[in-house]
């Protein structure tokens, strides 16, 4: 394997970036938004209804799954801003078509993978998050509302040299 081909392969793991506290405070207050949305038709939903929020909840997991594999694998040279707009594709896709049920289960997928990016401290895009548990790798994508938040932390903690200090205490 050559040292180009190497680096290409290994870009997941070396461009994550972590998301500091008001980046995850900001993650878990729009979990809570987007669980107090799909609160009510969740509770008013029959066992079909389930079954098929179910269904799509874990078409999405399919799908993103495989957009990781895809990614990880074939195409890790991808601009992370592009990627991340593609990747939102399914999820609207779902949303759309797939009338109430798909909807909900697209906000609840949204919903999880923000838990999750919120609690492992993650700054990359939310809805790979779910394949980044399973798979053991993050991809480089970023997030389309909490990446400039995130950056913006970052450069606030460098000016005010708080950012030295809690990388070597990370280290």
């Amino acid at each position: 394997m050559t040292e180009a081909s190497s680096k290409k392969k290994d870009i997941a793991v070396t461009v994550r970036q972590k998301s500091r506290i008001v980046g995850r405070i900001l993650r878990l207050a729009t979990v809570i938004f987007l669980l107090n949305m799909v609160a009510e038709p969740l509770s008013q939903a029959s066992l079909y209804g389930w079954r098929l929020i179910g269904l799509y909840f874990l078409a999405l997991v399919g799908i993103y799954s495989a957009l990781h594999i895809i990614i990880d694998r074939f195409v890790s040279s991808l601009n992370k801003w592009i990627g991340s707009f593609l990747a939102i594709l399914p999820a609207i896709f779902i949303a759309t078509n797939g009338g109430v049920a798909g909807t909900i289960s697209a906000i609840t997928y949204i919903a999880v993978s923000l838990l999750i990016v919120a609690v492992c401290a993650d700054g990359g895009c939310e809805v790979m998050a779910i394949p980044s548990l399973i798979f053991g790798r993050y991809t480089h994508l970023a997030c389309i509302v909490f990446s400039p938040i995130d950056w913006l932390e970052r450069k606030i903690y460098e000016l005010i040299g708080v950012e030295k200090a809690i990388d070597e205490k990370d280290a």
